[in-house]
């Protein structure tokens, strides 16, 4: 087996700072005497603010510093959403928050991929270490990546910010030999119980014999271990991704400010293109909301597209074009994106020798470009009905639709169709060609008529009907 963690260090930082901030800034837990730093941004780390410490004490050397509370619900929101963008990877994914027994700061939460299986399909694990890089830079998120034949084993690698890798048990074991033993998930109280006995180095715990330890320190202790080396495995739930996408943000704090919600909306719509992609699907229908604060009614954006896509640059695009033609009314406190209609994935088989881009993808697209900003009714596209009047065989939508298989009518028509038929004050002179329709008992419009093909003086053509004894022009041929 080949395990890959991806662990998210800064996780409950990333989670309230959507789009980053150049200002110190750290999250604290816990409640009166007992809060202590747990996180801090880059420009923290710069001025060497330590973890573990109480916010007012810090805040009294450095006043600039920010900080904000950690908030639990969101860090489990972003993992779920993660695990179901993960799924285009492979399909079992593991939701990791073992974060109560670690002692080291920040607390560890991240994702376990277990990869043994895809890595054919993936081209290898470069290939495969390049794409969950690339595909996470658009996400925004401080990601550490580490490779073990064992979980437990990736997960210690991932604690360093450079990629590491282990393809077997003793390459895991030679990195891992002189670090602290306050890397492994083990309880305080055995870490210290250890330590007073000069056993400071994971490399010493493994040589201690296995009977000796679970008899002093307990079983626990040996589960670790034999996890760690290969030897059991610990059960794990896999993750399953919804049928249903929803994905709900709460901002750290209002904002009136359109740009503001950008970051947030391209991290929500990256996140569902990995969760399309591990479906094999793609969205048709989906709605954008924004919560205000109060009773205020969201702001709602339905968006209708003419074709199946997971482009998350596309549908970002299409969103801002919306939002950007609606002023805010209130303040925006949450973002929340629904899929409410789903499509097959579009696949398009390429030309041998064409290369070039694909020229309807690149019409629909534009189409919907349009759309979103003049608004769904301002481009329209004819469509066909199934009907022998002419004034219904035809219309116009705002969306795309499959076409519709009609065979065409024995006699020509005129394209150009005058909005309402003219009655004529004789009956033309040259006419030639008949057809007759009668239809339309049905709906309540029916229609008898015989339709010829008139000449005028000056030789153009009008597409003329008897009905009722009385003659009307219902169309020009140009």
């Amino acid at each position: 087996m080949l395990w890959i963690y991806l662990c998210l260090p800064q996780l409950p930082l990333d989670v309230l700072l959507e789009g980053g901030t150049p200002e110190p800034c750290a999250v604290f837990q816990g409640q009166g005497s007992r809060q202590q730093l747990i996180c801090v941004n880059a420009a923290a780390r710069a001025l060497q603010i330590p973890l573990g410490h109480a916010p007012s004490s810090v805040q009294a050397l450095v006043a600039e510093l920010q900080c904000f509370p950690r908030n639990p619900n969101a860090e489990q929101a972003a993992l779920q959403a993660l695990a179901a963008w993960a799924g285009q990877f492979t399909d079992r994914v593991y939701l990791d928050t073992d974060s109560q027994t670690r002692q080291a700061l920040p607390p560890c939460q991240g994702l376990l991929l277990e990869v043994s299986r895809c890595l054919n399909y993936h081209g290898g694990l470069s290939s495969l270490l390049g794409k969950i890089q690339g595909a996470a830079t658009a996400l925004n998120y401080t990601l550490h990546i580490g490779v073990a034949p064992t979980a437990e084993g990736a997960i210690l690698l991932a604690q360093h910010a450079q990629p590491s890798i282990a393809r077997s048990v003793p390459e895991l074991l030679q990195q891992i030999r002189d670090w602290p033993l306050s890397q492994l998930r083990l309880p305080r109280a055995i870490t210290e119980k250890l330590e007073r006995v000069g056993v400071t180095r994971i490399a010493q715990l493994l040589q201690l014999p296995a009977d000796q330890l679970a008899r002093r320190y307990g079983t626990g202790l040996i589960a670790e271990l034999r996890c760690l080396q290969g030897l059991q495995q610990q059960p794990r739930p896999r993750y399953t991704a919804p049928a249903h996408y929803q994905r709900r943000h709460e901002l750290m704090a209002e904002t009136s400010q359109i740009e503001y919600l950008r970051p947030v909306l391209r991290r929500m719509l990256f996140e569902l293109q990995g969760y399309l992609v591990q479906g094999d699907r793609s969205v048709r229908q989906m709605l954008l909301r924004l919560e205000h604060p109060g009773d205020l009614p969201s702001t709602e954006f339905l968006m209708h597209l003419m074709q199946g896509t997971r482009d998350a640059i596309h549908l970002q695009g299409l969103l801002q074009e919306r939002m950007d033609r609606h002023p805010l009314c209130a303040p925006v406190i949450a973002l929340e994106l629904q899929v409410k209609q789903f499509d097959s994935a579009q696949t398009h088989q390429a030309d041998l020798f064409d290369s070039g881009p694909n020229t309807l993808q690149n019409w629909l697209s534009l189409l919907e470009r349009l759309q979103a900003r003049l608004g769904p009714s301002a481009v329209l596209h004819p469509i066909i009905h199934a009907d022998h009047r002419p004034e219904h065989a035809s219309g116009y939508s705002d969306q795309v639709q499959a076409a519709d298989r009609h065979e065409h009518p024995s006699s020509p028509r005129p394209f150009w169709l005058l909005p309402t038929p003219k009655e004529l004050a004789q009956p033309p002179l040259q006419r030639s060609g008949v057809e007759r329709i009668e239809s339309g008992w049905w709906d309540g419009a029916p229609a008898t008529r015989d339709y010829y093909i008139a000449r005028t003086l000056h030789g153009g053509r009008l597409w003329v009907y008897q009905e009722r004894g009385r003659w009307y022009l219902h169309g020009i041929w140009a």
